[in-house]
């Protein structure tokens, strides 16, 4: 029934519906159809079996908005938690392939069946609110629709792409969705109704601009990670004792895509580019979600779409699929820890739960959230000996993630334990190399403007500082406001805990980058992505200040700016000067050769590992290493570069794989810069070529 703004369902309705959507998923997978084994596969076993928990969990303190993205999150966790149960007890009773689709199948659908009486027993009384769009207005309904829009051009103009090299689709993208957005920015009222699919559905299509790009995954440590997932698809039995590294015993790496593959039928590489990728994409709507409740609506928008405009926001849903749902996970929980509605009682069970799932999603994002929360955690202490402020983070709290991080990582995969102990280590050994910018990692020092050799690479630092800057005035004007719930016209509704995260995200930021060895053993490309959950509303704070909180003007200084940066990090001023940085409209450049996998590299690679005779090794430069995991070879590039001609000379059998880049452009990469094949001419004396087929070729 209809009543006002709102649209009321009787929970007897919802299970219903959930029942008749539950038999036809179960249609579709035992019939294997296509599409709907994949839709429905993926709604049902992630989105309504988390949403089932929610309605157990009673959380009418939350929106719908906020509904949906919990239970998105409810729901990969229970694949996770729930798939390792499975696996681990059906493997102890001799079934000896347990992630197989038909006892997935059997075992998920009687959770299901107790979770809907569960969630009717639990609810039998009570209705579910759903907010009208009030679409009826032609200007609304446009507004509503364009988002929509954006992401079939992005579908259509990526595929056009691939085929045709035509990116005319994909630049008018790069035109139409940032004037999109100032229209909606610079309107007279606000959108509440609107925001999160504008949000949503713009995210996923410039996520898909890249992801789709490539018949295959792209990036580096993600073709590890396939790697890994693919040895357990291959027993359909998750084995953590296997000697591959931290990596295997990730659940989001080693268990969680053999769960999507039985279920859903789809290939590894797009559980990657296409599942991973559409829960990342809701990241900036749970930013939103946490921040309108911290700041006026607008600007919560606002913060969404500087999250939004980072180019290590596309990059990392691709690169780093574990980190992606480890950040995922980590700003669920800061919406959650935050929200003064929820009971008590359920907060600290959902923080809990989605802490477990951070620290088996992905190791050194665990740290990241650790060092915040216990640093927090310390400094609310010593506050509190002079103020009295309510704290959300307890010392209970943090020793059950300690015990967990030291029982997981430390025994039962001591590897990460032991990365972790060594990356200290290093940096306080390496502590005399503060001045020296070997130190550091190339794309920091991309960042600070080190070596920049064109007037794109110029503007890409200055922009970069410029960011910077702003993220730090904006902390220190939220500190200078702390407990000021108006000043001017704006609100901030920032807690102290809030604040203090912020400037510890920040000091972390400024450590990785000062510190010797520090970025070269973690990647600032996912650090910036964490902490810029902390960080995004600190930009917007830094933006008001500097408008001297005149609304107009804050509004003109911000989308001037986030035009900017988005075109900066998006490598749009490179193309002005002729110079093809970015993949997504490019078929060659630096990213292409690096990230773009052509099937010659892959039939080349498959050919090499049923030629490789055993004890033999195999030589390859940077980007090499992720063609050769294409052909289930265990790649090690640190010990198995080609550029080390003492290997070359000790040893005859050992082969060497050149890529699309090595054959047909002449250049390799050596990790930091790309430079002439033939400055290498030495690791092919004595060296016969065995295969060459145009694209790619083997030397013995």
């Amino acid at each position: 029934m209809k009543i006002n703004n709102l649209w009321y369902f009787h929970i007897k309705k919802q299970l219903i519906a959930i029942t008749i959507l539950i038999l036809i998923t179960n249609l579709s997978i035992i019939f294997d159809i296509y599409i709907f084994r994949q839709l429905l596969g993926f709604i049902t076993f992630t989105l309504i079996v988390g949403f089932l928990i929610v309605t157990i969990f009673d959380l009418d303190e939350l929106d719908n908005w906020s509904k949906l993205v919990v239970s998105m999150g409810l729901g990969v966790s229970f694949l996770m938690f729930f798939g390792l149960f499975i696996n681990s007890l059906f493997f102890i009773f001799g079934f000896v392939t347990p992630l197989s689709t038909i006892s997935l199948l059997i075992s998920f659908n009687i959770i299901l069946g107790c979770l809907c009486i569960f969630a009717y027993k639990r609810n039998e009384k009570k209705v579910i609110r759903i907010n009208k769009l009030h679409l009826i207005n032609p200007k609304t309904a446009l507004i509503f629709i364009m988002p929509f829009v954006f992401l079939v051009l992005s579908i259509i103009g990526v595929e056009i792409m691939n085929t045709t090299q035509n990116n005319v689709i994909l630049l008018l993208l790069y035109i139409i969705i940032p004037s999109y957005l100032l229209y909606i920015i610079f309107s007279k009222k606000d959108y509440p109704n609107i925001y999160p699919f504008i949000i949503w559905l713009i995210s996923l299509s410039m996520i898909f601009m890249l992801s789709l790009r490539s018949d295959h995954i792209i990036g580096y440590d993600v073709h590890y990670e396939y790697y890994i997932s693919k040895l357990t698809v291959e027993k359909l039995h998750w084995d953590i004792s296997r000697d591959y590294g931290p990596v295997n015993a990730l659940l989001t790496v080693g268990l969680l895509p053999t769960i999507y593959y039985s279920l859903l039928n789809i290939n590894i590489e797009f559980i990657y580019k296409i599942i991973y990728a559409t829960i990342f994409s809701m990241t900036p709507l749970i930013l939103y979600l946490y921040l309108k409740e911290k700041m006026e609506i607008r600007y919560a928008f606002l913060a969404s779409l500087f999250f939004i405009s980072q180019s290590t926001f596309i990059l990392i849903s691709q690169s780093n699929p574990r980190t992606s749902l480890a950040i995922f996970f980590f700003v669920i929980i800061v919406m959650i820890l935050f929200n003064e509605k929820i009971n008590i009682f359920k907060k600290r069970i959902l923080v809990i739960i989605f802490t477990f799932s951070i620290i088996f999603s992905h190791y050194s994002s665990t740290y990241i959230f650790l060092f915040i929360f216990m640093a927090t955690y310390f400094i609310m202490f010593l506050v509190q000996k002079k103020i009295k402020v309510e704290t959300k983070i307890t010392s209970t709290f943090l020793k059950l993630c300690i015990v967990l991080i030291f029982v997981w990582y430390s025994m039962s995969t001591s590897s990460s334990f032991t990365v972790f102990i060594k990356l200290l280590n290093n940096i306080m050994q390496n502590l005399t190399d503060f001045f020296l910018l070997e130190s550091r990692h190339a794309g920091t020092l991309k960042v600070l403007g080190v070596n920049a050799r064109t007037t794109p690479d110029i503007i890409y630092s200055l922009g970069h500082y410029l960011i910077t800057a702003i993220i730090f005035i904006g902390i220190l004007y939220a500190i200078n406001n702390f407990k000021k719930e108006k000043r001017g016209k704006f609100r901030i509704f920032f807690q102290s805990e809030e604040i203090i995260m912020m400037s510890i995200s920040f000091a972390i930021l400024t450590l990785l980058i000062i510190l010797p060895i520090a970025s070269l053993s973690y990647s600032i490309d996912r650090l910036w992505m964490q902490v810029l959950v902390f960080l995004s509303p600190a930009f917007i704070l830094g933006c008001i200040f500097i408008s001297k909180q005149k609304r107009f003007y804050s509004l003109l200084i911000i989308s001037f700016i986030l035009l900017f940066h988005f075109y900066n990090s998006s490598y749009i001023f490179y193309e002005f000067y002729g110079i093809h940085k970015s993949m997504i409209i490019n078929s060659d450049g630096e990213d292409y050769s690096h990230f773009f996998i052509h099937e010659q590299e892959i039939v080349s690679a498959k050919w090499l590992k049923n030629k490789q005779l055993f004890g033999t090794k195999v030589y390859t430069d940077f980007d090499g290493g992720s063609r050769l995991n294409y052909g289930s070879i265990h790649y090690d590039w640190y010990s198995m570069n080609f550029f080390r001609q003492e290997d070359h000379s000790n040893n005859d059998k050992n082969y060497i794989y050149l890529s699309y880049s090595n054959v047909v452009n002449g250049i390799i990469f050596t990790g930091e810069r790309y430079t002439n094949i033939s400055d290498f001419n030495y690791i092919f004396i004595e060296k016969n070529l065995i295969y060459d087929n145009g694209a790619s070729q083997i030397y013995k």
